[in-house]
């Protein structure tokens, strides 16, 4: 299996006051990704489709756990979704994001892993299904919480975009019972 790092930054403690990354105080956590082996992809297109599947579990992350905190816009999460995927994971968002910490002082990510399967037709990816694994530290009062949220985000490929147009993911919080949605 090969393993991919792509480097993300993130704001480990923003407030509504703070402009966001500044540099030198944002940390970076990689996002792992390995990839099954598929016969039918050549090397070079299974680079190309990890990275840009990589790039939507990115945007993913950073506007559904990340940025600055308090904050309440956790709609913008599913802007790689399909239109019939997002508008069910709306119906989700305590579950797919870190909308129930909207009034935190800061979440960060501590691990975020994924393994990608590619579905090949004719040598191009035309869908994918993420197993995802992402952990998050929440500080909301005193006690701090952990975020971990599992499962798989399915994808399609048209017109060269990537779209989650299904899930099915377990997220268990640290002070609450564990969830679950599915598309």
């Amino acid at each position: 299996m090969l393993v991919v790092a792509v480097s993300l930054a993130f704001v480990t403690a923003c407030t509504s006051e703070s402009p966001g990354p500044t540099g030198k105080n944002t940390p970076s956590v990689a996002l792992r990704v390995t990839t099954v082996p598929e016969a039918d992809l050549t090397e070079h297109a299974r680079a190309r489709f990890e990275s840009e599947v990589s790039d939507v579990l990115a945007r993913y992350v950073q506007t559904g756990f990340l940025g600055n905190y308090p904050r309440s816009d956790f709609v913008a999460s599913f802007q790689d979704f399909t239109s019939g995927a997002a508008e069910q994971a709306v119906g989700d968002i305590d579950v797919l994001t870190a909308a129930r910490f909207e009034g935190a002082s800061a979440v960060r990510a501590t691990d975020l892993a994924a393994t990608l399967s590619f579905y090949v037709v004719d040598g191009q990816a035309v869908g994918a299904t993420a197993w995802i694994d992402f952990t998050f530290g929440v500080e909301a009062g005193a006690t701090p919480r952990t975020v971990e949220l599992g499962g798989r985000l399915v994808m399609d490929r048209r017109d060269d975009q990537w779209s989650v147009f299904a899930y099915d993911v377990h997220r268990h919080d640290s002070d609450a019972r564990p969830t679950e949605a599915s598309s």
